[in-house]
């Protein structure tokens, strides 16, 4: 198990010791993940519209379904097709888009609700006044602007 520069165990991005490299690798990984998920789900689309065009172009030249030994047994009679020359083009591309990250809300010294928790101070955060309801957030410090 990981431990901090103080030898306290943690257990990795979900532990109270958390430093800049371990969450920048974290931030990564799931990006990577994120990514590597995208591009299979682009990939899935990819295969299913080359599926779709294969069956449209297959309609389009009056083949049936069946192989044709299997047609013959059935005695299914396949009629040619009056619009040989119609051909259809299709084209479909797939891309990666990313969505701008909302920006975290900016608090000020001035919002700070003044409860003095244990808990909170140990875990780095505070509590700030809300319009929401419950009337109150618990946030980083670090999102706190600092008064000059």
């Amino acid at each position: 198990m990981p431990t901090d520069e103080h030898g306290q165990t943690h257990a990795g991005t979900i532990g109270l010791f958390d430093d800049a490299d371990e969450y920048a690798a974290t931030a990564l990984s799931s990006e990577r993940r994120e990514r590597r998920e995208l591009e299979l789900q682009i990939r899935r689309l990819g295969r299913r519209a080359d599926r779709q065009h294969r069956k449209a172009v297959r309609a389009a030249e009056g083949k049936t379904k069946l192989p044709s030994w299997l047609a013959k047994i059935f005695r299914i009679d396949e009629k040619p097709s009056d619009d040989c020359d119609r051909t259809i083009t299709f084209t479909e591309e797939w891309i990666v888009v990313r969505r701008p990250v909302t920006p975290e809300p900016e608090y000020t010294a001035q919002d700070i609700d003044p409860v003095d928790s244990l808990w909170l101070r140990e875990c780095g955060m505070v509590r700030v006044k809300s319009d929401d309801a419950g009337g109150c957030h618990i946030v980083p410090k670090s999102s706190v602007q600092k008064s000059d």
